[in-house]
Order: structure tokens, then sequence, then C-alpha cells
């Protein structure tokens, strides 16, 4: 990672059209069945017009030709693609409120796919699961409750190939964002780039106390103001293509060994982070955040400091 070049590295131009429809029902009590299906349209290209002049002015360095140039992205890919992708699984939610849950358990698990409607040349099967835990603990703050919440995340690959333009998705069965995508920014690992570590498997761990430290009533609205310190962690399990990713980087790095390699792939990465939190009657939620991660250096990927702007805590 060149810090001279920055972002420019990771810069390509990208076009979608989303469509997404879903369908849940209960089956007993807390538990229910949800289906649904996502139509994506993907245009990817090299950085153009003013993007290419104001981030490449030296010539286009991005990984994103890098890895068109060495094949690494394949041809019938390279452009992007249309896929139909379906989803269906089961979930359990005993959360007491839905915006700032203080107790409760919200879990998933599905299957979602898409085949060749489309004869792109890529057809895929993956798995996700999802599990957030929300728990009161016994000691107050003058403005209210404290609460404790993790979420451990997996998605992988059980069958098929999926093309590099589809692997940052982050797939869930209530979608909160019109774009979820990772390894990293707000939905995974707090405090990295966007879409910085692509896997065919990933798995990660979000960790954060809430604290409600100011809590006051104006024009009959309960407000609220608070602190969310957080640890993040996350980790590629199932690599994507690793063996010609490793050709490509021994271009580079003609020392690495493929132990080597393995070891980079498999290390969690870690971030520490705190926000503050504005919460409107218990069902709206602002949130600052900042965020450092601990060992990106060691990869060539660390850009500094994570600043955030967003509605809603990220699990």
């Amino acid at each position: 990672f060149d810090k001279a070049l920055g972002a420019s590295l990771y810069g390509m131009n990208r076009n979608l059209t989303k469509f997404s429809s879903g369908f849940q029902g209960t089956i007993w009590k807390n538990f229910s069945w949800a289906a649904g299906f996502t139509f994506w349209g993907m245009q990817t290209s090299a950085l153009q017009g003013r993007f290419a002049e104001k981030f490449c002015p030296d010539g286009d360095k991005t990984f994103y030709t890098q890895y068109v140039n060495s094949g690494l992205i394949r041809q019938n890919e390279t452009y992007g693609g249309n896929h139909f992708e379906f989803n269906a699984g089961v979930a359990y939610d005993s959360r007491n409120m839905e915006a700032a849950p203080e107790k409760g358990i919200w879990t998933e698990l599905y299957a979602f796919g898409a085949p060749d409607m489309f004869r792109t040349g890529y057809e895929y099967l993956k798995l996700a699961f999802h599990f957030r835990h929300y728990m009161s603990l016994p000691w107050n703050w003058k403005g209210g409750g404290m609460v404790f919440a993790y979420h451990l995340g997996y998605q992988g690959t059980v069958a098929g190939e999926v093309p590099y333009y589809m692997q940052q998705n982050i797939c869930m069965l209530v979608q909160r964002q019109v774009m979820s995508e990772g390894l990293g920014s707000s939905n995974t690992i707090r405090g990295t780039g966007q879409n910085r570590m692509i896997g065919d498997g990933v798995a990660w761990l979000n960790a954060e106390l809430r604290v409600k430290l100011v809590s006051f009533q104006l024009l009959r609205q309960f407000l609220y103001v608070g602190v969310c310190p957080f640890y993040d962690m996350g980790m590629i399990v199932q690599p994507y293509r690793a063996d010609e990713h490793f050709a490509y980087v021994k271009t580079y790095e003609p020392q690495m060994t493929r132990s080597d390699y393995n070891r980079l792939v498999h290390t969690p990465v870690h971030s520490l982070g705190g926000g503050i939190s504005i919460g409107w009657n218990e069902n709206f939620v602002g949130l600052i955040q900042i965020a450092k991660t601990l060992n990106l250096a060691d990869r060539g990927m660390d850009e500094g400091a994570w600043i955030n702007l967003g509605i809603g805590y990220a699990f």
C-alpha cells in the first residue's frame, strides 16, 4: 500500500441497479421463516472521467486494473453482470424493541444463491449465520441503563463460484441499509475501509457497550445522549482464488512463501473505537463513531482514523 496513492489503489467505477422483495411469517412464538429474492444489475469498470484524472494522474495503477491485466479478474466478469439471487431461512427474535434493544436474542440462519439465468458463467450457493445478543447490565448511569451487545457473523460459499463483484455483499434476511458490504466499513469491521478484504468465506465479531449518559424530555419527546465503546474482529476463513492471487503476489514479493501467504490471509483483523449516540423516543438512534484498526499496518492497508456518521446501531 502506497500512501502517496492512497485510496486510488482501491478505486473503480461501479453502477448498480437493485430490486429486492422479502416475505416473512411466524412459525411458533419467536420463531419465523423468511424468503425473498434480489435482482442485482452490476456494472464495473476502471475509473473514468474526473475520477481518473483526480486519483490516477500518473496512470491507472488501481488493483482493479492490475487484477484485470493479470487475469485474476476474469474476462467474463470484468464489466460486471446481472444476477437473480434467492434466499430462504429461519429466524429467532426475542428483542424487546428493534431500534435499541435492551435484552433478547436475534439470530438468523439461511441460504442464498443465484442460478445462471443471465448466462454470466457463474452460479453459486452461500450460507449465512447471524447471532446477536443484547444484555441489560445491573449498573445504571444517571441517564438510564447499560446494555452489552455482541454479534457473531458468518458467510461462506458452499457450492459454485461467485464472481468477484458479488463477493462483497453481506446478505441479511432483513436489510437495514441499501448497501451492506464487507469485510470492512460500518457493516462488519469498523475502522477499516469498505470491502478491503474479500473471501469465499468470512467471519466477524462485533461487541459494544451502550451507555445512556443523559436522558430528558423536550416538547413531549424522550431524548437521550450516550456513548458506545466497541471492539470488532474479522477474518477470512475461506480464501477466494488463493492460488491465482498467490501467483499475483509473487510477482511483486518473490520472497513470500505459501505458508507466509496463508498466514497473512487468515490473520484476524482487530479494531477498537467508540461513538456518541443520540436517541429519540427509543425508535431512532443517530451515531457518530470513530475507530482505529490494530494490525492493518502489517497488511499495508492502514489508513489512519476511521470516522462514520450513521443512523441505527451496527447490529
